[in-house]
């Protein structure tokens, strides 16, 4: 896993699976989650455009080799034969160590990918929560005198019984 190490992490408000339904956060804290969330978006794409430049820098190096293997090989070869190029064991080693490497890479930034879309899914499902508490459903009240509510098809409205 790539080391993510941002002070916003540590300083999220923890709320625990039985606490969740009695506690509202306030809006401090939902905006504290919100900047902790973008902060935590930059670094994973820090880490992404990282990956990137290391897996350009890994396929640089590999063609660089590739080619100097090939330039040394083509002069003994003769020129129909050059479908047989023979690579060194140490060169095989090293595409292989270069393929082990951005796959780890690749494995890091699918679990941050993963980390970061479970603590958007957590910040969507607190702030819905947050919207139901402080939105309650409407009260209606009839304005006609012996007048009763009625809910029809979603629709209310006052009738006299």
């Amino acid at each position: 896993m790539l080391p993510i190490d941002l002070p916003e992490l540590r300083e999220l408000p923890s709320i625990s699976k039985t606490e969740e339904s009695s506690i509202t956060p306030s809006y401090e804290e939902i905006q504290k989650i919100i900047q902790s969330n973008r902060i935590i978006n930059q670094q994973v794409l820090l880490q992404f455009n990282k990956f990137i430049s290391k897996s350009n820098s890994l396929l640089s190096e590999s063609k660089k080799k590739t080619l100097s293997t090939i330039e040394e090989t083509l002069p003994k070869i003769e020129k129909n034969l050059s479908k047989r190029i023979q690579l060194s064991p140490e060169y095989l080693v090293c595409i292989k160590t270069q393929q082990e490497t951005l796959l780890r890479l690749f494995d890091q930034l699918c679990t941050l990918q993963q980390e970061v879309d479970y603590e958007n899914n957590k910040l969507r499902n607190t702030q819905r929560e947050i919207q139901k508490s402080r939105f309650p459903s409407p009260r209606f009240e009839c304005s006609i005198e012996e007048g009763q509510i009625k809910r029809s098809q979603n629709v209310c409205c006052c009738e006299i019984f």
